[in-house]
C-alpha cells in the first residue's frame, strides 16, 4: 500500500504554486507510506508519492520512469502474478527494479491498457503518457485500492484519499448533504441499486473499479473504459458440485498464499467467523499473528472464543485486544476516525478495526500487511439465510424479488400506485431477468462503496496494507459460473465455502452460524459505548454536528435528541445507525470547512491493552470481569445534581420549565411527562437515591430509576463520592 497524488495541467504548464500544492497534498497522505517520500515534476505535471515498502524495499522506488519521462507511472497496491507477467515481457523489456508493480509499466508499453486483463492483484495507478499527452488513471476489478480526482478546464488533481485533494486549495470543499441523504447506502433503503460510487462531496469523482479514466491533456477530453465486468463467469456447465467445491477451495488457498507474500510481516484480523477462519486455515505454518476484538459483545456472541480456538488449531498466535466497559471513544477520537475514513458510513465496526490495526502496528513494527475475511458473504450466499425470512432458498429469492420491485419503483415512482397491494398488482411484474445476478451486482457496488473503502482506510491510517483473499477475480468468476440449478445447494448459508473447508477445519468451526459483530445481547451490546460517546460532555459531539450549515437546514434537532435519549434506555435499537449517519455528515462538513492540518493526530490515547488468553475456559472469569459491567446506577445509588445546572421559568409560558447547563438552555420541559422529569431532577438537589425520590413523589420506582439512569448518562447527575 502506498499513497499518491498529482496535478496535471490541461493545455498549459505547471507553476511553482502547483508544485507547492502537490507537496501539501502528498503530506496529507503520509500515513499511507511513511517509508519514503518522493516528488516528481515535469513541464505539465507534478506528482507526489508516499511509499510503504512491502516488497523489494531496497529498490522499489516510484514513480517508474521510462526514457527520461516519456511514460511515468505510480502504483498503489500489489500485482500478485507479477513473476508470470514478467516472464512474458523480459525478452522485450528491461526491468529497473524488483518491484512487483513495475510490470504494469512494461505491460502498458507492450499492449496498452489491454494488459490489465492479464493482471491479478489489487491496485490503483496514475500513468502519464507524455508521448500522447494523456493522463491515465485506473483501479483493480473490485476497487480495493482507492483513487479520486477533481478537474476543471485548466487542471486535473488526483489522490489516494479525498483529503489530499482539499489540500490543493482550489478544489471545492462542499459536502453533498442532499445526495448523501438520498443514497440507499446511507439511508439503508433495501433496493438493488448499483451504479457509480458516491464520494459524498460535490465535484469529487472516483475512478470506478475495473475501469480506466483517460484525460487528454491538450483538449481535456475524458474517456472512461471498463476492462472487466462482475458478470464474467467461468464455464462450469459440465462440472459436478464436488468439482466446483474443490476448485473453489483450491483458488481460495492460492489467493491466501498470494496475500502472504511480502518482505515484511503479515497479520490477520480474526473475527471468529468462517471467513477469517478459512484464511487462518490456509495460513497454517506461516506463523503470522492474528488479532481479535475482545468486547462484551464478542464474548456473548462467541466471536472471541472461536477466534482463540481457530488460531490455536491453525498454530497461529492470537492477540485478544481488550475493549473494556470503560472504553468509550472521545469526541476527538471519533472526529479523527471520521477524517481518516472520509465517509458518513463510519460506524462502531470501523472504530474497532482501526484500533486492532493500531495495536498490531504498535506492538509488531515490522507488520505492514493485514489479511481480512471481507467480501466472502457477497458472492457465496452469505446473506441467503438472513434474507429468507425463515422460508429457505425460496424465501430468499422471494425477498430478492421484492427488493428488485422496490428498485424498479424507486426508478419509476410514478408507477407506484399501480403496484399498491390494496388494489392488486394490475400491471405485469416489475421484476425481470435473473434477480440473483442483480443481487450480486448490488453487493459488488456495496463492496466498493463500503467494504473496501473502510478496510483500506482503517489499515492505511496505521501504515498497514489491507489484503482481501476473497476478492480474487478468479474466485468470483467461479461462483458466477455456478449453474442456476446448483445455486441452492452451493449458496444456501455459504455451503460452497463450508463444504470446501470440511477437510481443513474442525466441524464446529465449519458449521458455526453467521453472527453480527456488534448486534447481539442487549445487555452487552457494543453500541452502548457509542451511545455514551454521543452523550458525554453534555452531548458535545451532537452539538458540534448540529452546528454544521447542512444540519441546521435539514436535521430536526429535537427529534435527534429524542432518539439519542431513547438509545440511552435501549442501546440495541437499530436507530443508532441513522443517528451516526446524520451526526457524521455534520461533523464531516465542519471538518472540511476547518481542514485539519496534516499533523491531525488520531492517536490521542494509549494503544489498547491485550488480555493474554492461554486456555479459554480458564480465562473466562477474568474476561467477564473486564468486559461485563454492573449497572452504574441502582435504585439505592446515592446521587446529586452536578454543578452548573439551573432551572428557569418563562413568564409568557408558565407551564414550560427550562434547564440551563453552564448558562445555556439545553432542555425544555413542556408536557405531563416533562413535569415528572423536573420533579425528579429537582429532588436530586440534595444527595439522595432513586428509591427515596420515588417514595417522596409517590411515583413508579422503575420509571424514576430509568430517568435517573438517563440523567446520569447525560452528565446531569453524579454518583456521590465522585
Amino acid at each position: 500500500m502506498c499513497g499518491m497524488v498529482g496535478l496535471c495541467r490541461v493545455g498549459g504548464r505547471t507553476t511553482e504554486a502547483d508544485r507547492e500544492s502537490v507537496r501539501r497534498m502528498n503530506a496529507a497522505v503520509l500515513h499511507r507510506g511513511p517509508d519514503e517520500t518522493v516528488h516528481y515534476d515535469d513541464e505539465c505535471s507534478s506528482l507526489g508519492f508516499q511509499r510503504l515498502s512491502l516488497l523489494a524495499p531496497a529498490d522499489g522506488r516510484q514513480p517508474f520512469v521510462h526514457r527520461e519521462g516519456e511514460v511515468v507511472l505510480m502504483v498503489n497496491g500489489e500485482v500478485y502474478n507479477h513473476r508470470e507477467l514478467e516472464e512474458r515481457l523480459r525478452g522485450r523489456h528491461t526491468f529497473a527494479t524488483s518491484s512487483d508493480c513495475e510490470v504494469l509499466l512494461h505491460g502498458y508499453l507492450d499492449e496498452g491498457l489491454a494488459f490489465l486483463e492479464r493482471v491479478r492483484g489489487m491496485y490503483s495507478f496514475a500513468l502519464l503518457d507524455n508521448r500522447r499527452r494523456e493522463l491515465v488513471m485506473g483501479r483493480d476489478r473490485f476497487g480495493i485500492k482507492p483513487l479520486y480526482y477533481h478537474r476543471d478546464e485548466q487542471r486535473v488533481v488526483f489522490g489516494s484519499e479525498i483529503k489530499s485533494l482539499f489540500h490543493e486549495g482550489r478544489t471545492p470543499r462542499r459536502l453533498d448533504w442532499h445526495g448523501a441523504l438520498r443514497d440507499p447506502a446511507l439511508n439503508l433503503d433495501l433496493t438493488l441499486v448499483s451504479g457509480r460510487v458516491n464520494t459524498w462531496f460535490e465535484d469529487i469523482h472516483v475512478v470506478p473499479a475495473a475501469h480506466t479514466v483517460t484525460i487528454d491533456l491538450d483538449t481535456g477530453e475524458e474517456t472512461v473504459r471498463r476492462y472487466w465486468d462482475v458478470d464474467v463467469a467461468a464455464d462450469l456447465s459440465d462440472a459436478s458440485e464436488e468439482e466446483i467445491v474443490v476448485a473453489y477451495r483450491d483458488l481460495l488457498e492460492s489467493s491466501v498464499r498470494d496475500c502472504l507474500t511480502a518482505d515484511c510481516e503479515v497479520g490477520l484480523l480474526l473475527s471468529g467467523g468462517i471467513d477469517s477462519a478459512a484464511v487462518a486455515a490456509f495460513s497454517q505454518g506461516s506463523g503470522i499473528h492474528t488479532f481479535t476484538a475482545l468486547t462484551g459483545s464478542t464474548v456473548v456472541n462467541g466471536d472471541a472464543e472461536y477466534s482463540h480456538r481457530t488460531a490455536a488449531f491453525a498454530g497461529l498466535p492470537n492477540h485478544q485486544i481488550l475493549f473494556d466497559t470503560e472504553r468509550v471513544p472521545s469526541g476527538d477520537e471519533w472526529r479523527a476516525l471520521l477524517w481518516l475514513l472520509e465517509t458518513p458510513q463510519a460506524s462502531p465496526e470501523h472504530f474497532y478495526k482501526y484500533q486492532l490495526h493500531r495495536f498490531a502496528r504498535a506492538t509488531r513494527p515490522r507488520l505492514k500487511a493485514m489479511m481480512l475475511g471481507q467480501a466472502s458473504d457477497e458472492f457465496n450466499g452469505g446473506y441467503s439465510k438472513k434474507l429468507s425470512a425463515g422460508g429457505g432458498w425460496a424465501g430468499f429469492l422471494s425477498t430478492l424479488d421484492d427488493m428488485a420491485r422496490a428498485t424498479y419503483l424507486r426508478e419509476h415512482p410514478q408507477l407506484r400506485p399501480w403496484y399498491d397491494p390494496r388494489h392488486g398488482d394490475l400491471l405485469t411484474p416489475a421484476v425481470s431477468g435473473d434477480v440473483y445476478r442483480q443481487f450480486v451486482r448490488w453487493k459488488t457496488h456495496d463492496i466498493e462503496q463500503y467494504n473496501t473503502w473502510h478496510e483500506d482506510r482503517t489499515a492505511a491510517g496505521n501504515s498497514i496494507e489491507a489484503r482481501v483473499p476473497f476478492l480474487d477475480h478468479r474466485i468470483v468468476e467461479l461462483t458466477n459460473g455456478v449453474p442456476v440449478e446448483m445455486r441452492e445447494s452451493l449458496f444456501w448459508d455459504k455451503a460452497i465455502l463450508r463444504r470446501g473447508l470440511e477437510s481443513v477445519l474442525p466441524p464446529d468451526i465449519v458449521a458455526r452460524p453467521k453472527v453480527s459483530f456488534y448486534y447481539d445481547d442487549r445487555g452487552y451490546n457494543n453500541q452502548r459505548a457509542f451511545v455514551r460517546m454521543l452523550c458525554v460532555d453534555r452531548r458535545a459531539l451532537l452539538e458540534d454536528a448540529l452546528s454544521a450549515p447542512g444540519a441546521k437546514e435539514l436535521v430536526d434537532r429535537d427529534a435527534l435528541w429524542g432518539v439519542v435519549t431513547a438509545l440511552q434506555s435501549d442501546p440495541s435499537l437499530a436507530s443508532l445507525e441513522y443517528v451516526l449517519a446524520v451526526v457524521n455528515l455534520g461533523l464531516l462538513e465542519n471538518l472540511v470547512a476547518e481542514l485539519p492540518s496534516v499533523s491531525f493526530d488520531p492517536h490521542r490515547v494509549e494503544v489498547e491493552e491485550e488480555l493474554v488468553v492461554d486456555v479459554w475456559e480458564e480465562s473466562e472469569a477474568a474476561i467477564a470481569e473486564r468486559v461485563f459491567e454492573a449497572a452504574p446506577v441502582g435504585p439505592a445509588t446515592r446521587m446529586r445534581l452536578v454543578g452548573g445546572l439551573r432551572f428557569l421559568s418563562d413568564s409568557s409560558a408558565p407551564d414550560v420549565r427550562l434547564l440551563a447547563v453552564d448558562g445555556v438552555v439545553a432542555y425544555t420541559f413542556d408536557d405531563e411527562e416533562s413535569a415528572l422529569w423536573v420533579d425528579v431532577l429537582q429532588s436530586f438537589r440534595a444527595e439522595t437515591s432513586a428509591d427515596e425520590v420515588a417514595g417522596a413523589l409517590g411515583a413508579d420506582p422503575v420509571r424514576v430509576l430509568e430517568m435517573a439512569t438517563t440523567a446520569h448518562g447525560e452528565g446531569l447527575l453524579e454518583v456521590s463520592g465522585q
